[in-house]
């Protein structure tokens, strides 16, 4: 048995004459669409995987500390990734090259960045 279009189910509220009966699109994901006046409308491009759609607004606001989570992850691991020069110095009974430790403290100090969705990530230096 076939499927019925939209306008060939009845509805108990059709004979209403305050209501209009309208196809919605088609859409794969419904949220990425909002209903404005009744007129179903496609949201603007999401900036970021942490801006979440305001629909007051019908804009998309940045979530400031789930971003920031974001990027101490990112730093925490870039922080772990090289772990291994600072324990081969003290092993050795060295200190820590300057390089490794410029590049250390410019990770450390990365939240002090203004944007968490524009952060300039520190080089690090060659092994």
């Amino acid at each position: 048995m076939a499927a019925a279009a939209a306008d060939d189910v009845a509805s108990p509220r059709d004979d209403d004459p305050t209501l209009t009966r309208t196809q919605a699109p088609a859409v794969d994901d419904i949220t990425a669409h909002y209903v404005q006046h009744g007129a179903v409308q496609p949201k603007p491009t999401q900036p970021s995987r942490h801006h979440e759609f305001d629909y007051a607004s019908k804009a998309w606001v940045l979530n400031v500390a789930a971003a920031w989570r974001a990027v101490r992850r990112q730093r925490d691991a870039r922080l772990t990734a090289c772990d291994w020069v600072v324990t081969r110095a003290q092993e050795a009974g060295e200190p820590v090259p300057e390089a490794w430790r410029a590049y250390r403290q410019a990770l450390r100090d990365i939240t002090e960045q203004a944007d968490p969705c524009a952060i300039a990530w520190p080089e690090a230096p060659e092994a």
